[in-house]
């Protein structure tokens, strides 16, 4: 008789180079009776429980993968927009000096900031 934990490695084993799209359940068991030259039927249960296991660990591992990609993304785009903030900043400054008391009752910056008069209110209307 084989051990549950070559039954396990086998079976990561086989899943890991399988489409997992095609692949059933009984063609997995079918796979590892094959390898192990046994029965399995007694086995359905805890084949199924690993396969599930397996898949969850494979989606766990693909949401880790995502969070590192956006966060990684994010470093870019944190600098960005610290970027787009410092030039919106300076625009600003540029407008309050320039322009705030000439009249003028909005100036538009790149950020959507405005200028209103010489009392230099910011109002942001994005979402970062």
């Amino acid at each position: 008789m084989v051990s549950d934990s070559e039954l396990v490695g086998r079976l990561r084993e086989f899943l890991s180079t399988s489409d997992l799209t095609t692949t059933t359940r009984p063609s997995i068991r079918r796979q590892l009776e094959q390898d192990f030259e046994i029965d399995l039927k007694n086995k359905k249960a805890f084949i199924r429980e690993q396969v599930d296991l397996y898949l969850e660990s494979q989606q766990q591992n693909e949401e880790d993968e995502e969070e590192e990609a956006a966060m990684a993304k994010c470093g870019d785009l944190g600098t960005k927009i610290s970027e787009d903030i410092l030039f919106g900043i300076n625009f600003l400054t540029f407008c309050v000096k320039d322009f705030g008391s000439s009249g003028m009752s909005s100036i538009g910056s790149p950020l959507g900031a405005s200028i209103a008069g010489s009392k230099s209110v910011v109002h942001f209307v994005g979402s970062l």
